[in-house]
């Protein structure tokens, strides 16, 4: 599956593709400096219906400067609040994780409702015979609670509930993943970054059975990630051996065509990434394939 490509038509493409959004990222940093948003100062969803349209958008564009351990905080501190009603029951964490590798399907941007929060609760299971009823019922009543929140509303996209008892025993776990509507603003991205993103986006054309999934530095690895996804009937499942090694075979096409351009070199280079990883979701068999090369 091996493709020719204009070098001078598609690197010119990707020196367009970073350039206005360079340009936009200066202008909102301009215009959104001076309101240094904080956690507590982001208004309710229900005062937010008296807002215009372009108003909201642009708080949902601040949001992202809020640091995520004072986040955390506020929401452990009303949540508390919250469970009061609840006896025996308590918080012990709420962790918000920012997923920086996902894009959005089939678009070159990464989205704006990025964040997977994780509630712990600790419960006391040895005064309550209805301990798993209760649990459960905490669990919902915890999802429906923090939609009164536009800042969960414009940035999670999964809510995990998990109740233990007081011995860190699993009592009861929930997982609500949202489905995000229509966008039409996305995360600002580096430069560096968007102009090998869009390389990797482009490979493929927009019909392909395959489509960029992730992409981004993985610090803990020093490892660029790149994974697309394959449409489930573009996957012959019952020749697993060929449909393998057509699959290593692309990523080495995959890695050749990211390597033969130097934003990616020079990419690599200022992030001191060590190592390229190419990666296949195989949705209809519920695996990921991975071949890392080294860098």
């Amino acid at each position: 599956m091996k493709k020719t490509f204009c070098f001078l038509f598609l690197t010119s493409l990707l020196l367009a593709s970073c350039s206005p959004q360079n340009e936009a990222v200066n202008e909102r940093k301009t215009e959104n400096k001076p309101l240094e948003l904080a956690i507590h100062d982001v208004p309710m969803a229900e005062e937010l219906k008296q807002w215009d349209d372009g108003d909201i958008l642009n708080l949902e564009l601040q949001l992202d400067q809020i640091p995520l351990d004072t986040c955390e905080k506020y929401f452990s501190d009303e949540l508390a609040e919250f469970l009061n009603q609840y006896e025996d029951t308590e918080v012990d964490s709420v962790v918000l994780k920012q997923d920086h590798l996902s894009v959005v399907t089939g678009r070159n941007s990464k989205s704006l409702e990025n964040l997977e929060m994780e509630v712990n609760i600790l419960m006391d299971t040895l005064n309550n015979f209805n301990h798993g009823v209760l649990a459960e019922d905490v669990a919902a009543q915890i999802g429906d609670f923090f939609h009164q929140y536009s800042y969960y509303n414009m940035k999670v996209k999964e809510l995990c509930v998990n109740i233990f008892d007081h011995h860190h025993t699993p009592v009861y776990d929930q997982s609500t993943t949202y489905i995000i509507g229509d966008e039409t603003i996305f995360a600002l991205q580096p430069g560096d970054e968007y102009a090998v993103q869009t390389a990797a986006f482009l490979y493929f054309a927009s019909n392909s059975p395959y489509s960029l999934q992730k992409f981004g530095i993985i610090p803990e690895t020093n490892e660029l990630y790149v994974e697309y996804r394959i449409r489930d009937d573009a996957f012959d499942y019952r020749n697993m051996e060929k449909s393998m090694a057509e699959l290593e075979a692309l990523s080495h096409d995959l890695e050749e065509y990211l390597l033969s351009y130097h934003v990616t070199n020079d990419y690599i280079s200022a992030h001191k990434i060590t190592q390229l990883t190419i990666a296949f979701d195989i949705g209809i068999l519920g695996e990921i394939s991975e071949y890392p090369y080294d860098v």
